[in-house]
């Protein structure tokens, strides 16, 4: 299990909750996941590279399973820490789970559900939790454009009332 104390301790000590930190990291490991996934597109099967990209596939997809677990279990202090605790308890479900029925309704769920994407209130901290909220929300409909994450029942591309910008801002 990958050991994310070293970078969130850093974010905690510039007054952002263990919950942020810890969903920061997550940001970081499913843009990993997604550019790792993305590397095998279009390769031959049989090919040599192959190997190797699917170890460095199932690496990414552990590491982001771990951060979406260390959100799960951080301590949450606002209201944000709740929505960053709620996308990764259903991230991680669907990075789980091996039924295609419930995969798609935590895929969908997750895109049409608002209020995992809104922070209420002003000032900074929450305006750093929306900005967090949508760069995830956007690595996410990225992973989902990927073959081996696209929920059956969407035709790809996406249709484009979840490609179009969202007013998460609510």
């Amino acid at each position: 299990m990958t050991n994310f104390g070293d970078s969130i301790s850093i974010f905690v000590s510039e007054g952002h909750s263990p919950a942020e930190a810890a969903f920061t990291v997550l940001l970081a490991r499913l843009g990993e996941l997604c550019a790792a996934e993305r590397d095998v597109v279009g390769l031959p099967d049989g090919d040599p590279a192959f190997d190797a990209w699917l170890s460095e596939a199932e690496l990414a997809r552990e590491a982001a399973m771990a951060a979406a677990e260390a959100v799960i279990l951080a301590w949450t202090e606002t209201p944000a820490d709740l929505r960053f605790r709620g996308v990764a308890l259903n991230f991680e479900a669907l990075l789980l789970t091996d039924d295609g029925g419930r995969y798609n309704r935590l895929a969908l769920g997750l895109l049409r559900e608002r209020l995992f994407w809104t922070v209420p209130g002003p000032g900074p901290r929450a305006e750093r939790s929306r900005a967090l909220l949508r760069a995830f929300r956007k690595q996410f409909l990225r992973l989902l454009t990927l073959p081996d994450y696209a929920p059956d029942h969407v035709p790809a591309p996406l249709p484009a009332e979840f490609a179009a910008p969202q007013p998460f801002d609510a």
